[in-house]
């Protein structure tokens, strides 16, 4: 439907990696859908947090993609594992049996998920990580995570904001 019908796709926990390939995928279904129209727009991006403290910022991360895995029913855990990643989402599943959304544990073993999902750590590790995220998407956004408190997420959108 997004590549037929609209004028773009804004996902919601896509591996960064994986990004490219659907965006491409997509694209190929507009053309072949609709031959005349403008070109669809993919705009996505990590849950992002901003801490000085970089172990502050990861557990903000790890925090909020554990809750999306294990409390927001099987959608964003079957999509993860679906993308590739159904080891680590099993480990965070394993991690947290009584799901929190103040504290959830993302365990090394899922780190390739968290990487993959988020961008967090002091302003210049996240404004590093999500050059990556530029070459993914032709728009980057950024997911705050929830109750984060003002500090956090000013500091959180100057390290996301162009130049």
């Amino acid at each position: 439907m997004a590549a037929e019908l609209g004028d773009g796709w804004i996902p919601a926990l896509v591996a960064r990696d994986g990004l490219p390939g659907w965006a491409a995928e997509l694209r190929k279904l507009r053309e072949a859908a609709v031959p005349r129209a403008r070109p669809l727009t993919v705009a996505a991006g990590p849950l992002t947090a901003v801490d000085q403290d970089a172990a502050a910022a990861r557990g903000i991360a790890a925090t909020c993609t554990a809750w999306y895995l294990t409390a927001m029913g099987e959608v964003y855990a079957r999509s993860v594992s679906g993308q590739g990643y159904a080891a680590g989402v099993q480990a965070i599943l394993a991690a947290n049996p009584r799901p929190s959304p103040r504290r959830a544990i993302v365990p090394p073993e899922a780190q390739a998920v968290l990487d993959q999902l988020a961008a967090y750590g002091t302003r210049g590790q996240v404004r590093a990580q999500l050059q990556a995220w530029d070459d993914a998407a032709d728009i980057v956004t950024i997911l705050l995570p929830p109750g984060l408190p003002w500090p956090t997420i000013e500091a959180t959108l100057r390290a996301a904001a162009p130049g």
